[in-house]
């Protein structure tokens, strides 16, 4: 048993599955293993595609955690507890989140398998779906015009496409404080027109996620599709979302899968209701919003993009979200299977019960 292995200034990981990860505290994550073994099970680099391979085949419901040693509250054991000839870290006490760098999807490949994993290459994979590879076209056109928001793609093999890993981190509801403060929006927005200006005459043979779609549908623009806080990355440490007082830059926009031609206000639209809080007063206190000013919000939202208003935005509300609920169900009704699984998600449920609000704050 040692402390100091000549692993000590690597970084560790650790697999959580999704349900685990989302279950975590402000300030410590727990895996649901913890309370009978009492401890965290953590891999070095060479050890965690043997870890994946022995204890998570097929599983694809995983996420990465790179954990930096230094930040660790308690310091990682290592230790051989299963005659393995293998000693590994373990660390006694819930998981700091303080020390977690990065967090990325873990996907296996159509095999089951995780020998796609390198621990060299930072990259976040996903399954190489319809769609795959119209998005990395525009991923790679976004970049060659400027915009340095978006991944760039990697590689496609073995039923995965990877792309970079942008550093950076993201939030989840309910919003931390510096969100409910304007400046957050103002600079999402730059953000979005920075990237929809870039994506204008983007000309592709491809098909996107939902099948051909007209390149010039909403003015030649393309959209990311799931503009909320888990796809949006600021520029911040992990340890410091919950107490940061100064609002961190948002440097960028991931998991571009429903990426697809159309007008810039579906985009626009996605932010209002899922950053600035123009939803229903109960999903609002629900994510943290409750009690804020949504005008100077949505208003903040426009400023930053450019060309907009906040009464602009609360005109278009209900025509944006009331079309995309109608296409929505028509991919559901065709089978699509993205939009099946958003629909087990309740997603649709969800727009259809935000409907009505929309139509009576609309101007």
């Amino acid at each position: 048993m040692t402390t100091d292995p000549t692993v000590s200034d690597q970084p560790l990981h650790h697999a959580a599955t999704r349900i685990d990860w989302e279950a975590r505290s402000a300030t410590h994550y727990t895996p649901a293993g913890y309370a009978e073994e009492g401890f965290v099970h953590l891999s070095s680099p060479a050890q965690l595609p043997g870890t994946l391979h022995r204890h998570y085949p097929g599983r694809s419901d995983l996420v990465l955690l790179t954990i930096d040693q230094d930040r660790l509250g308690s310091a990682p054991i290592w230790e051989d507890l299963y005659g393995s000839g293998t000693e590994f870290p373990h660390v006694y006490a819930p998981l700091d989140l303080a020390a977690v760098s990065a967090v990325v999807p873990l996907p296996c490949d159509r095999d089951g398998r995780f020998d796609w994993w390198r621990a060299d290459d930072p990259v976040v994979a996903a399954p190489d779906r319809p769609g795959t590879e119209a998005v990395h076209a525009l991923l790679t056109h976004l970049s060659a015009t400027g915009f340095d928001g978006a991944p760039q793609p990697r590689w496609r093999d073995g039923g995965l496409a990877a792309v970079s890993h942008l550093p950076g981190v993201t939030v989840g509801y309910p919003l931390p404080a510096w969100l409910r403060r304007t400046e957050p929006l103002e600079a999402v927005g730059a953000l979005l027109r920075s990237a929809h200006d870039a994506s204008v005459g983007h000309r592709i043979d491809r098909s996107w996620a939902a099948g051909p779609i007209d390149p010039d549908a909403g003015g030649g623009t393309v959209n990311h599709g799931d503009v909320g806080p888990g796809n949006l990355v600021w520029a911040i440490d992990r340890a410091e979302v919950a107490t940061a007082e100064d609002p961190p830059v948002p440097v960028g926009l991931i998991d571009w899968e429903f990426a697809e031609p159309g007008p810039r206000e579906y985009d626009l639209i996605d932010a209002a209701m899922n950053l600035a809080g123009h939803v229903p007063p109960e999903r609002r206190t629900r994510g943290g919003l409750d009690g804020i000013d949504v005008v100077s919000r949505l208003d903040a939202l426009a400023g930053g993009y450019g060309g907009y208003t906040a009464a602009d935005l609360l005109r278009l509300a209900p025509d944006v979200v009331s079309t995309r609920l109608a296409e929505y169900r028509r991919r559901v009704a065709a089978g699509l299977d993205r939009w099946i699984e958003l629909d087990a998600q309740g997603v649709g449920d969800r727009w259809a019960a935000t409907l009505p609000y929309l139509r009576a704050t609309a101007r």
